[in-house]
């Protein structure tokens, strides 16, 4: 079952990965892709050193997102160390799509999270991680406002999938 695959990972061990979910508060991310995020992570289907970065207009901590990332992903028959260690790779930044300073502040978040990260592995600062992915679950309208603004806050093209 999946138990015995979870020990078994297709994912180089080294790799550290990190994603954008934009719209984080909304129903799509809460019931669909939070939770399978996070059982991704605990089968070892994504790197294990995944950083997850929310991204919505509500004004909201990262503690706060952390507790409704809790909610969203709590069952009774998982380790409770999985959810907790889970959460501690999860961020939170509030801002409007189409601001480049909240694209701004979400990036540097960014960079300052990858950076403890590589730091907490012994690599060299400036390393980039090896993988970057904005999930956009907004209309085609504010999808377009949000690439927009992080091209204006200086993300190169190819990183923003």
């Amino acid at each position: 079952g999946d138990e015995a695959r979870a020990h078994i990972s297709p994912v180089p061990p080294g790799l550290l990965a990190s994603v954008v979910v934009f719209g984080a508060d909304g129903d799509l991310a809460s019931k669909k892709i939070l939770p399978t995020l996070f059982n991704l992570w605990r089968r070892k289907l994504v790197p294990r050193d995944l950083l997850v970065f929310g991204f919505a207009r509500a004004p909201m901590t990262t503690e706060t997102f952390r507790k409704h990332i809790f909610k969203c992903v709590y069952h009774p028959s998982q380790p409770q160390g999985d959810r907790k260690e889970f959460l501690q790779r999860c961020h939170y930044q509030s801002g409007q799509f189409d601001e480049p300073e909240a694209m701004e502040a979400l990036l540097r978040q960014i960079e300052e999270q990858e950076a403890a990260r590589l730091a907490a592995r012994q690599q060299p600062a400036g390393s980039r991680p090896q993988a970057l992915h904005f999930q956009d679950r907004r209309p085609a309208s504010a999808s377009f406002d949000a690439v927009g603004a992080a091209a204006e806050a200086g993300v190169p093209e190819e990183q923003v999938r």
